[in-house]
């Protein structure tokens, strides 16, 4: 067994020991540590002693030293050396327990396997401590044997106290050790109960966030279902609309038909005249007017129904002026949604969701192209059609229509 005057093997001790907790002479774990000036290499305060009866430098970084200038680890270092678990001292009599460096000293002293020497006179047989009171009563060959008297019992009676206040001292121990748990386990109680304090928290946070995202989702369904009502209804009017068209179509083709018949007969028995039609159905008006101010052409005119303009913005000059300005100046078109955004910039309000149905009805604002299902993209009106010349205006017959409609198209020609 090494001697405990320098430094402590590595095999004493329970687990490996790092390097940097050992002697920079002696190379084990250091004992008494002590440490030099300025670098503050680690030694025994044994070892360096001894080497600075010889060299007033320290052995690894040769700079002054003297015992006078050694200094003290800090405290992070004694107490990392005073957890170290250690071999009792007495390990090689039987004593199998590992103490920590810092009560090693303490458990010396009160060790049952340290030993202890017989004190019957010519024995001197060298027991455990633990062992001594039976060695010297019932072991011993050269015990005295003494009837019992009160100066016996009364000996006895100081063994088994020396004995008790061991137990004690064992008991004082161990009643340490289980407060020191105690403790812990009521700091372990507490960060539980805190933690689960925070997850329900948390776990309320998340139901609420939920509830609202479940709010917000049905009101989204009754919007997508309020547009979808509003897209049928749209639709159904511009089917409206349509079968109005076709019907005028038809009744100012009866009409213009009619009135070559009728210019067949004026110009048969040289009646020059100029006759006005005026049909009337339902809620639209449809004006047809056929003159004869030259011979051999005919020009015909349609007023068509006018759009009703449900959101207003086309009825507001000002709005209107602004939406082309906008349109014209994106060359290469200008997106639905972009313009809405724009808008609702300009006015602070929002585009009517029947806007650009309505938009498609007045190409003289903007024409209207769906690229992509459900997106729109607007450019500037295209330009109109120059008038017809006189070599061909003989033949073609022209509908002017309403500019707050625009829908242009031609009727059959009558020449």
């Amino acid at each position: 067994m090494a001697s405990y005057d320098t430094g402590y093997e590595d095999e004493l001790f329970e687990h490996p020991v790092g390097p940097s907790s050992h002697c920079g002479i002696c190379y084990n774990v250091v004992k008494n540590p002590v440490m030099c000036r300025h670098n503050e290499h680690l030694f025994c305060r044994a070892c360096i002693t001894r080497h600075l009866m010889n060299s007033q430098t320290c052995p690894l970084c040769l700079e002054p030293l003297a015992i006078e200038t050694l200094s003290q680890p800090s405290r992070t270092i004694m107490n990392l050396l005073s957890e170290l678990k250690i071999r009792c001292q007495f390990f090689n009599r039987g004593c199998e327990t590992f103490i920590e460096l810092g009560n090693l000293e303490k458990h010396i002293r009160v060790c049952g396997f340290a030993p202890a020497v017989c004190s019957n006179e010519g024995c001197r047989l060298e027991v455990n401590k633990q062992d001594l009171l039976r060695h010297e009563t019932a072991v011993c060959e050269l015990r005295r044997v003494q009837c019992h008297n009160c100066n016996d019992i009364r000996h006895e009676m100081d063994v088994v106290k020396v004995n008790l206040a061991a137990v004690n001292v064992k008991l004082n121990e161990v009643v340490e050790k289980l407060d020191r748990n105690e403790k812990k386990l009521d700091r372990n109680e507490k960060n539980l109960t805190r933690t689960v304090e925070n997850i329900a928290v948390v776990v309320e946070n998340v139901d609420a966030k939920i509830e609202l995202v479940q709010g917000q989702l049905s009101k989204q369904k009754e919007t997508n279902c309020q547009l979808k009502a509003d897209n049928v209804t749209m639709k159904e009017s511009l089917n409206n609309i349509t079968k109005q068209l076709e019907k005028i179509t038809q009744q100012t083709s009866h009409t213009v038909q009619a009135e070559k018949g009728k210019k067949g007969i004026a110009e048969a028995g040289g009646i020059d005249k100029e006759p006005k039609n005026v049909i009337s159905g339902g809620t639209s008006k449809l004006s047809v007017g056929i003159s004869n101010r030259m011979k051999g052409r005919t020009t015909t005119t349609v007023t068509s129904p006018m759009w009703p303009a449900a959101s207003g913005v086309l009825n507001d000059v000002a709005s209107v002026k602004w939406i082309k300005s906008e349109i014209f100046k994106a060359q290469s078109g200008l997106w639905a949604t972009r313009l809405e955004h724009l808008y609702k910039e300009k006015f602070k309000k929002v585009l009517p969701v029947s806007f650009i149905q309505e938009l498609k009805f007045r190409p003289d604002i903007a024409t209207v192209e769906e690229p992509i299902s459900g997106r729109y993209l607007l450019y500037a009106p295209r330009k109109q059609q120059p008038p017809p010349t006189k070599t061909n205006q003989r033949h073609q017959t022209q509908v002017n229509v309403n500019p707050d409609f625009a829908l242009p198209y031609f009727l059959p020609d009558v020449g």
